[in-house]
């Protein structure tokens, strides 16, 4: 473990720059983003030529948002960084804009979900599209029906003809739908059909939008009611009136947030947080269901460390904020833990924390890694060598950073 926080240290001395680093030797690496702004990475993908994409969002000065986009090679070196819109003049009067889903076509480029925020506050989706070398190739704000709702686009990926884009969206002040499921043309990104689903209940979607093996659209998050939060899973025919099915995933008297979602196999995994052990705190949760939302497993990761002899708790609440499934049949989950110097458990005041487990969630490794600072994951991903992607944000020179962590298959920097 001390090798591991040297590494990463070392790392942060040497790559706080969106100068790009010298290639370094090893498969394996740590490296920093950031332009002078706020960054917090939301998403992280593998391209074709074995690089990765980052879509972040960067806070001005002034508190509005730009998306940025982060190309690197394979060894994580910087090859370019986009933001959009393009900065004019400090203090231009462009509104705020974000990016909340990231997919890459597979003919080449990248498309984002996201949104434009007006100086009320008042969101509109948005859908931005990008060639390889992230120029815009089309985009477009979308007014909301009734004028006075705000959505938020969520998610998007591609329809099985390759013809059209399927887009998640959240209506954020809907005494009725929360959700949006819509198709749009890709040659001039016009909406062919739009349904709103969904309850006045408050709605966390994942920034996640699946086909089924039935071309059904599948999609995830968590819903809040007066009693209590469940895990959701939503499941419609495309441009059907009425879903499929519309689940809260959960046990009675406790609360379970759905915070990332990932195929695993014909089903599904999701990782988040419970209430639900002895605790009293939120613990990392990870359910596995079936197409149809049966509920395979469901297990809760108390936190324990080592301190004066004992086994003792780690207080404060954990989340699991990203999972994903692993070539070996396993899941690959990153969590967010807090620190806590009078139990001597990490480095600052959250890490990432890493869990490996097989098919059923039994855990074959485990570890913390984090900086002196607020460390908290993103996204993770199995490269195409079998390694380990782990993307999350933290804070250098008293900025926002984003970070992104290539490990061998044992969560090992070498």
């Amino acid at each position: 473990m001390k090798k591991l926080y040297f590494l990463f240290l070392l790392a942060l001395v040497s790559c706080f720059s969106e100068e790009g680093v010298e290639i370094g030797a090893s498969e394996t690496f740590i490296r920093y983003f950031n332009g002078g702004n706020n960054d917090a990475a939301v998403a992280v993908a593998e391209t074709s030529d074995q690089g990765y994409i980052i879509l972040a969002n960067s806070q001005l000065e002034d508190g509005r948002y730009k998306i940025k986009l982060v190309k690197t090679d394979a060894l994580g070196n910087k090859v370019w960084t986009q933001v959009y819109p393009g900065f004019i003049a400090k203090g231009d009067p462009l509104y705020s804009r974000k990016g909340n889903g990231l997919y890459l076509i597979p003919g080449g480029g990248y498309v984002v979900a996201g949104e434009d925020i007006d100086a009320s506050g008042k969101s509109q989706l948005y859908v931005l599209v990008l060639d390889n070398d992230g120029k815009v190739t089309a985009e477009r704000q979308y007014a909301s029906n009734p004028a006075n709702l705000s959505v938020r686009g969520i998610a998007i990926t591609e329809s099985q003809t390759g013809s059209s884009f399927l887009i998640l969206a959240n209506i954020l002040n809907s005494l009725e739908d929360n959700m949006v499921a819509a198709e749009i043309n890709k040659s001039d990104l016009s909406i062919t059909w739009s349904r709103a689903y969904g309850s006045g209940d408050a709605a966390y979607l994942v920034n996640k939008l699946f086909l089924d093996t039935q071309n059904k659209l599948v999609w995830g998050g968590t819903v809040t009611r007066q009693n209590g939060a469940d895990v959701r899973l939503v499941r419609t025919i495309q441009n059907s009136l009425n879903t499929d099915f519309d689940l809260p995933i959960g046990r009675p008297n406790f609360n379970e947030f759905g915070v990332d979602i990932t195929r695993f196999g014909f089903g599904y995994a999701v990782s988040g947080s419970t209430d639900s052990t002895s605790t009293g705190e939120r613990e990392i949760l990870v359910q596995r269901l079936a197409e149809d939302g049966t509920v395979i497993f469901s297990t809760a990761y108390p936190f324990t460390t080592l301190f004066q002899g004992e086994e003792v708790p780690v207080p404060g609440n954990k989340i699991g904020n990203a999972i994903a499934s692993t070539r070996d049949g396993g899941l690959f989950i990153a969590g967010t833990v807090p620190s806590n110097a009078g139990i001597e458990f990490g480095k600052g005041e959250t890490d990432y924390y890493l869990i490996k487990t097989d098919g059923f969630g039994n855990v074959m490794w485990q570890k913390p890694i984090g900086s002196r600072f607020a460390d908290r994951s993103v996204a993770v991903l199995q490269s195409s060598d079998g390694n380990l992607v782990l993307c999350g944000n933290t804070t250098l020179a008293g900025l926002g950073t984003i970070m992104l962590m290539k490990m061998d298959s044992e969560g090992n920097v070498q």
